[in-house]
């Protein structure tokens, strides 16, 4: 390797590991909160699943970033100090910087596609555990008070407990003597000792000696396409918009692999800030365009990611002087 492609292979280094590291931060921090803000933690394992979650959940995208922003930072820096116009008067040219900008996307794509597929789908089933662990911890004391899915609980004395929630469309209010909690997949088996439940409309009474009802939290008792290992998906029928979800998981890595060649241009033209937060906003756009067509297949959702990328990469060559 010549002594160009190690220095700015450094540069990438620095400047998008630093990048990438940032965006890590506060995408885990964003995803942390989120979690924090519909469960309580009750126990030391509750808790290490929502961070191991939200750290995990996050670490593809902060790969795919340091990917992206570490050519556009590199040659944004070396053109701030002037080492770049010192290379271009020794006959250095953008084309030279392939080889090194190559081998960063490359290896940094290997570890978003093993990511990916495996990492982040784990990481998402983790914060599913962590929500349940928490509903089924819940302490209902006197006057506390907790929701579990569609269903509001309030504590009384003597261990009773009052609830208010939907039930197959209708508004449904009572009490019960005792409740207790279990885990179900993506749910929480509540169950009631004797009591009563009516609902508000159309009026109808129920006394039960007890009652067994399954209610699902956040995403429903069903498995997300997101939360499911790469073999689980493969061994099941799906429908368009899931293939599409298990198409990302390698086609995302992979166009993101050209995709950095177009970091040299734009850290040529402008600050790596600005540059590289367009490139993802531009990119961002795209994914959210495929999405909303991937019904139609996800060939046609490629299609429609890949070839703006493509032409884009393109232009910003060809409009390079340096190149």
């Amino acid at each position: 390797m010549t002594p160009l492609s190690r220095l700015f292979l450094r540069a990438m280094a620095r400047t998008g590991g630093r990048a990438g590291l940032w965006a890590w931060l506060l995408l885990a921090a964003g995803s942390l909160a989120q979690a924090l803000s519909v469960i309580r933690i009750p126990t030391a394992h509750c808790a290490l699943l929502v961070l191991a979650g939200a750290v995990c959940s996050t670490a593809t995208l902060m790969v795919e970033v340091t990917m992206i922003a570490g050519p556009a930072a590199a040659l944004a820096e070396l053109r701030g100090d002037g080492t770049w116009l010192g290379l271009r008067s020794l006959g250095t040219r953008g084309r030279d910087l392939v080889l090194p900008v190559t081998v960063w996307a490359g290896g940094l794509g290997l570890l978003a596609l093993a990511g990916s597929h495996a990492l982040e789908p784990a990481a998402r089933g983790w914060l599913r555990d962590a929500r349940v662990e928490a509903a089924v911890g819940l302490r209902l004391d006197a006057g506390g008070s907790a929701a579990i899915g569609p269903w509001a609980l309030a504590g009384l004395p003597g261990g009773r407990v009052r609830f208010a929630g939907d039930t197959d469309g209708h508004e449904v209010v009572g009490g019960a003597q005792t409740v207790s909690l279990a885990p179900a997949r993506g749910a929480v088996t509540v169950k009631l000792g004797e009591g009563e439940a009516h609902s508000v409309e159309p009026g109808w009474t129920l006394h039960f000696s007890t009652l067994t009802t399954v209610l699902p939290l956040s995403g429903g008792p069903r498995v997300e396409t997101a939360e499911r290992g790469t073999p689980e998906l493969l061994d099941r029928p799906l429908n368009p918009y899931e293939r599409w979800i298990l198409w990302k998981r390698t086609l995302l890595p992979a166009i993101l692999v050209p995709l950095s060649l177009l970091g040299p241009p734009i850290g040529a033209r402008m600050r790596a800030g600005g540059g590289v937060g367009a490139l993802a906003l531009g990119f961002w756009t795209l994914l959210r365009i495929s999405d909303a067509i991937a019904q139609a297949g996800p060939g046609v959702a490629a299609t429609a990611l890949l070839l703006p990328c493509l032409g884009g990469l393109a232009l910003g060559w060809a409009t390079w002087r340096d190149r």
